[in-house]
């Protein structure tokens, strides 16, 4: 899934109760993290060292330097260890971004086959290759655009209606405009 989903699946799974609509914004970033190397590297590469777009995603991305890095932000023994700190500590910030991490990461698994992480690292470097992809329609990427565009839609009208605070209203919309921004992009810039 592309973050934007992840952000949304995270708040409709989680915004349901009223303890948890005071933790709205340590959701949106705990669904972000995982992604964020990713952000990083995509930065870096592009922005920084002008490196074209077939070479960032055939090569570049899988370079181990990138791969460590990304795979430390979707580790679930890391995310683990950040839950329990949280509740040790008593951070209900803390395990409230740890749990959204741990669902960002669950909903990855069944959804990365060739650019799959390693879910376990660094006790070990398996990756779970999944015969589906939620991008590369050679492993049903296709279909599964347009399944994570409508959960997405579906999402966002759950979120605006639930939330009545003019607050959260303003990030739900800012949510679905960036959403529909980055699948702008994707066609324009990644499949064109």
């Amino acid at each position: 899934m592309d973050t934007g989903a992840h952000i949304v699946c995270n708040l409709v799974v989680q915004c349901r109760q009223t303890e948890r609509r005071r933790n709205f914004i340590a959701i949106i970033i705990g669904s972000m993290l995982p992604d964020l190397p990713i952000i990083v590297f995509y930065a870096w590469e592009s922005l920084v060292m002008g490196s074209p777009e077939s070479l960032i995603w055939s090569e570049l991305y899988f370079l181990p330097h990138w791969q460590n890095f990304i795979d430390i932000f979707n580790s679930v023994p890391i995310i683990l260890i950040a839950l329990a700190c949280g509740i040790y500590f008593k951070k209900t910030t803390l395990s409230v971004i740890a749990i959204s991490m741990a669902l960002h990461v669950l909903l990855d698994l069944p959804l990365h086959h060739d650019d799959a992480h390693r879910h376990f690292f660094p006790l070990t470097d398996w990756r779970y290759m999944s015969p589906v992809s939620y991008w590369d329609p050679r492993h049903h990427g296709d279909i599964m655009k347009v399944v994570q565009i409508a959960v997405v839609a579906f999402g966002l009208i759950v979120l605006w209606i639930r939330h009545p605070n003019v607050l959260e209203k303003t990030i739900v919309a800012c949510l679905g405009i960036g959403y529909v921004m980055f699948q702008i992009f994707v066609l324009v810039v990644w499949s064109g």
